[in-house]
């Protein structure tokens, strides 16, 4: 079926639950978008919502088989209990299935998604085999936050098992050069785009990440986090293609930290046309960590660096073990 919402708003969506019985899961606007389904032209506001378990999502909690998406307006904020709440999207929550063909464009974001547990991205919490395209994301009123226990990203949590085109996307806030704010925070897996990404193809072109990226801060000033990058927080047996995108601002954890990417492991990134990583002016904070520490990436094993186009690193390289300009 088709969903036209004619540039209308629907306002007040609420769910109020405790984050562990099962009437907290699988909660939007729609349970589950199926083959087929088109959803577009349409502005959707949060009321209270809280208490998530398992599958959210501001348009569906769950999507499966070919499903298009266009022209949304997404506002308000999710929480969960007690770190609680698992799959937790921005658009969608989980897509599972096979021959998934998901595509998602011209979306605007203003919505946090906070305290909860794994798999949390500002378009698609968790992503299992198939097809993902998701171009033309902005985030218009620069205030958004996503925060988890692990697998965060600014587009999307977790990728396994697909094959995802990422482009255009500018992910912009305003109180990026606060010293002790992280906007996209996860202290297992984070990063601007994606938290955690498995056996699959990802390709990532134009994207603008100008937010502080990695685990939180403690009274002591020491940085936590592991597995924190500007772009991917861990790519695992997956074949990135990165071309002209740009990561400002600061990006800090304890372990595997990277201005693009914090770990690669059995994997391979080309690079292409213009990647620069750089920090604010306003905070002597470029890349910062304890362990595994680089310009570009925290750590890289058994893995291949096809470099075609130019790379460069605008910003301070600071930590204690195993810090490097471009490698940790």
């Amino acid at each position: 079926g088709v969903y036209d919402g004619a540039k209308k708003t629907i306002s007040n969506l609420t769910h109020m639950g405790t984050g562990t019985s099962d009437f907290d899961n699988n909660v939007g606007l729609f349970h589950t978008l199926h083959n087929g389904a088109v959803v577009k032209n349409l502005t959707i506001e949060l009321g209270t919502c809280k208490g998530i378990k398992e599958n959210f999502g501001f348009v569906a909690a769950n999507a499966t088989g070919t499903v298009s998406i266009d022209s949304i307006t997404a506002y308000g904020t999710v929480s969960g209990v007690n770190g609680n709440g698992n799959n937790v999207g921005g658009i969608i929550g989980n897509v599972s299935g096979k021959d998934n063909k998901i595509t998602i464009s011209n979306i605007d974001l203003s919505v946090s998604l906070d305290n909860l547990g794994k798999n949390v991205g500002g378009v698609v919490g968790c992503f299992n085999s198939g097809e993902l395209k998701i171009n033309k994301v902005t985030t218009y009123t620069k205030s958004f936050q996503f925060a988890a226990k692990e697998n965060v990203g600014g587009i999307v949590g977790f990728i396994q098992s697909g094959n995802a085109s990422i482009t255009d996307c500018n992910l912009e806030h305003t109180s990026s050069n606060v010293d002790r704010f992280v906007v996209i925070q996860s202290f297992n897996r984070g990063g601007g785009v994606i938290g955690y990404v498995s056996d699959s193809d990802v390709n990532l072109t134009n994207c603008y990440i100008y937010c502080p990226v990695g685990g939180s801060v403690n009274e002591s000033t020491d940085y936590q986090g592991e597995s924190i990058g500007g772009l991917i927080g861990d790519a695992s047996q997956t074949d990135v293609n990165i071309s002209d995108c740009i990561v400002v601002g600061k990006i800090v954890g304890a372990t595997n930290t990277g201005g693009i990417l914090g770990k690669l492991i059995g994997s391979s990134v080309n690079l292409s046309g213009d990647c620069q990583m750089g920090a604010y002016e306003e905070a002597a904070i470029g890349v910062k960590g304890s362990q595994n520490t680089g310009g570009f990436a925290g750590m890289i094993s058994n893995s291949q660096i096809n470099q075609k186009g130019i790379f460069i690193t605008y910003a301070e390289v600071t930590g204690y073990y195993n810090v490097g300009g471009l490698v940790g």
